[in-house]
């Protein structure tokens, strides 16, 4: 970009953009299609705390998805006062917790894939600025 626009300052905010508006992006999109997020029932114990949670959601005996403020409120109504409580009045409903996560073991796959991804942008992106000098050159 510098090579580009020729001001040095204008230059770096101008790459920090570009750097933001590619790896923005790749983490949220692209890692789902890397690999698949596990998708289980959140229990107590159900996965590791030290996992990439992508979504969580309630979901009721159906399979639809609910919001879980309007279950908790349900619960506060029906004089639902504590955690072990609320769980108690989900399983009588028939509630559950779902989560969507990344475990922390894919976390050097997905560095080894994004990285390969930015080493091959940076030389596409080195090979067409010494393309634009010689084309600037001549």
């Amino acid at each position: 970009l510098g090579t580009l626009i020729r001001r040095t300052v204008p230059a770096m905010a101008a790459t920090a953009a570009g750097w933001l508006a590619v790896t923005w992006p790749s983490v949220v999109y692209l890692r789902p299609l890397i690999q698949t997020p596990i998708t289980a029932m959140d229990a107590p114990k159900g996965f590791p705390r030290s996992a990439w949670v992508i979504n969580s959601w309630v979901q009721d005996a159906a399979g639809h998805h609910l919001n879980p403020g309007s279950v908790f409120d349900q619960a506060r109504a029906s004089g639902v006062d504590s955690p072990d409580g609320f769980q108690a009045w989900m399983s009588q409903h028939g509630y559950t917790n779902w989560i969507s996560y990344q475990p922390e073991s894919r976390f050097w796959h997905f560095q080894v894939v994004e990285a390969s991804a930015y080493v091959a942008l940076a030389l596409l992106l080195g090979g067409a600025t010494i393309w634009w000098l010689h084309r600037r050159a001549t």
